[in-house]
Formats: structure tokens, C-alpha cells, sequence
């Protein structure tokens, strides 16, 4: 007999998904749970806003203090370039120092003959040792061209031999020049401590500095050492080109002998140049404007090398002197130039 309000038995194996008691879906604890979102709270959007607008503000600020540093850097250089063009109208130039003045100022100091006779020694052993090597190859390389004249079997045949004598006449000059340049550039290098320690001596001698702060110094031999490696670097190339360049008649000779002046010159200055931090460009623009010095200089130093066997001994000594005397005249010429300076500002 069944109980009525008796549930009815159900047979597992007749138990199905549907008829399957369902677990209690907890729900309460997710309805209470924030929802995750991607977007940010009004604040933080704020916040971001602010700093965006302060960086807007920070690069509005450097971009204006820029455009100011601008504006004074052009005022500044205007103002340059209107000072410069006044010097050139009234700048004179100094009396330069003569050679004999330069002879009594070498004279003058103790430690000044001692570097001057050391570079001129050194000078002397390099570049005659070198220069006879040179010498000997370049000779087996050219003699073909010259070692035979042109036959002479009509009249008008003594013009062809003339202009052959000519050419070989200016052609054995300049390789002359060639020749001691390269063996002069070798010793140029090696003593170029030298030189900058008699530049600098001679500066202070005239601007009348103590005698302490002549002191020779190891500290800057691998500097000077350097710099005129590079300026002997370029000597080279442009005495390479000017030794093919003398294989063109008559234009050849005159581009020559009008730039080794100017080498020569370059050389010299670079020591008292170097010291005050000029760049190349100033010192090709002292150059163009102290031509005199150029061709008293650098003239007589290519004429020197012209003479035969005492050209390696009269450029040692000569050398040095010039050195001394283009140190001084330089000095002369800034000293005076920033003198002119000062009162045109004033004025």
C-alpha cells in the first residue's frame, strides 16, 4: 500500500538529465561585485589633462626662451659682423718688427738661442740625411726626360732646344723644392716642439711676462707632435699636386712658385695660430690679409731651398728665425687689432 504525499521512487538507472537534482546557484555575492571595466574614472581623466596641459606649457616656455636665445645670437652676430666692418675701415696696420730687431729679441733671452740652435742641429741631420736619398730616386725617375737635348738640324730647331733648356731649367727647380720638402716635413714634425716652445718664449719675451712661465714642458710634446702631423699631412698633398702640376709648361711653373710662398707661410704661423685656438679658415683669412708678411717670409724660405746643397743648413737656421719673427709680428698685429677693437666699442 502506498503512503499518500509519499514521493515517488526513482530508479537510478531511469534517472535523467532533466529529472537530475540541480547545486543552488550562489548568485547574491556577483550581484553585490562591482562590474570590471576598461574605462577610467573621470578623475584620473582629469589628472591627465592637467599634466598635459602643464607639459604644453613647459614646451611653450622652452620653445619661446629658444626663440629669444635665437633672436640675441642674430643681434649678436649682426653687431659682429658691423664691428668687423668698421675695423676693416679703420684699422691700420702696425709697424711690423724688422728682421734685426727679431736678431736683438732671440739675443735677449738665455733659454731662446739654446731651443733655437738645438731645432736648427736637428734640422740640419735629418734633412740632409733624407734629402740625398730622396734626391738619388727622384733623379733615376726623371733623368730620361732630361738627360738628352733635342737635335738641332735646321734653323728654327735652336727655339725647340731653347724651350727644352727653359723647361729643364724650371722643371729641375721645382723638383729641387719638391725634394726638400719632403725631407723638410719629416724634420718639421719631429721638431715641432721645438718651434711651438720658441713661439711661445717669443710671445712672452714681448708681451714682457716673467721668465718662470718659460719653462719647456713634456706635457704638450704629443700635442704639438699631432697637430703638425696633420698639417704636414696636408703640406704633402699639395706638394704632390704642385710636383705634377710642374709638368705644365709656363702655368705650371707660375702656380709654383706662387703657392709654396704661401705654404711656406702656413707653416710658420701655425704654432703661434694653434696656441690661440684659430681654426683653419682664420688663418687662411690672416694669410690673404697680411700678404706682405706671406711673401717676405714664405719667399725667402722657398728661395733658400733653391740654393744646392746649403739649402738643408740656411732652412734650419732660417726656419727658426722666421719662426720667431712671425710670432712677434702676429702678437703685434692682435695686440694692436684688439686695441682699435676696444675704442671703436666705446665709441
Amino acid at each position: 500500500m502506498n503512503n499518500e504525499g509519499s514521493e515517488p521512487k526513482v530508479n537510478p538507472e531511469e534517472e535523467s538529465v532533466i529529472n537530475r537534482p540541480r547545486p543552488k546557484l550562489e548568485m547574491a555575492p556577483l550581484k553585490n561585485k562591482p562590474r570590471e571595466t576598461n574605462e577610467k574614472p573621470v578623475e584620473s581623466f582629469v589628472k591627465d589633462e592637467e599634466l598635459s596641459r602643464k607639459e604644453e606649457k613647459k614646451l611653450e616656455q622652452k620653445k619661446r626662451e629658444e626663440e629669444l636665445q635665437n633672436k640675441k645670437e642674430a643681434q649678436e652676430e649682426k653687431r659682429r659682423k658691423r664691428l668687423e666692418k668698421k675695423l676693416e675701415k679703420k684699422l691700420d696696420d702696425p709697424p711690423l718688427i724688422t728682421f734685426k730687431d727679431t736678431a736683438k729679441h732671440i739675443i735677449s733671452d738665455g733659454k731662446l738661442p739654446v731651443f733655437f740652435l738645438a731645432s736648427a742641429l736637428i734640422m740640419i741631420f735629418i734633412s740632409i740625411f733624407l734629402y740625398h736619398v730622396v734626391f738619388s730616386f727622384i733623379s733615376g725617375l726623371t733623368a730620361p726626360f732630361y738627360s738628352i737635348p733635342p737635335l738641332v738640324e735646321e734653323w728654327y730647331h735652336h727655339f725647340r732646344l731653347l724651350g727644352w733648356s727653359v723647361l729643364k731649367f724650371f722643371f729641375n727647380m721645382s723638383t729641387t723644392v719638391f725634394i726638400f720638402y719632403v725631407t723638410f716635413l719629416i724634420a718639421y714634425v719631429l721638431c715641432s716642439p721645438l718651434y711651438s716652445f720658441i713661439s711661445f718664449v717669443s710671445e712672452n719675451i714681448f708681451e714682457g711676462k716673467p721668465e718662470e712661465d718659460n719653462e719647456f714642458s713634456f706635457d704638450f710634446v704629443h700635442e704639438d707632435i699631432l697637430q703638425s702631423l696633420k698639417l704636414a699631412g696636408l703640406s704633402a698633398g699639395v706638394i704632390l699636386y704642385l710636383f705634377f702640376v710642374n709638368f705644365v709648361p709656363v702655368i705650371g711653373q707660375i702656380l709654383v712658385f706662387f703657392l709654396y710662398p704661401v705654404l711656406n707661410t702656413f707653416l710658420l704661423i701655425d704654432f703661434f695660430a694653434a696656441r690661440k685656438g684659430w681654426t683653419f679658415m682664420s688663418r687662411f683669412m690672416w694669410l690673404k690679409k697680411n700678404w706682405f708678411m706671406v711673401f717676405v717670409m714664405g719667399g725667402i724660405v722657398m728661395f733658400i731651398t733653391l740654393i744646392p746643397l746649403a739649402n738643408n743648413i740656411l732652412a734650419a737656421f732660417a726656419f727658426p728665425f722666421f719662426v720667431v719673427y712671425s710670432s712677434i709680428n702676429m702678437a703685434v698685429i692682435e695686440k694692436h687689432k684688439n686695441r682699435q677693437k676696444k675704442d671703436i666699442e666705446s665709441e
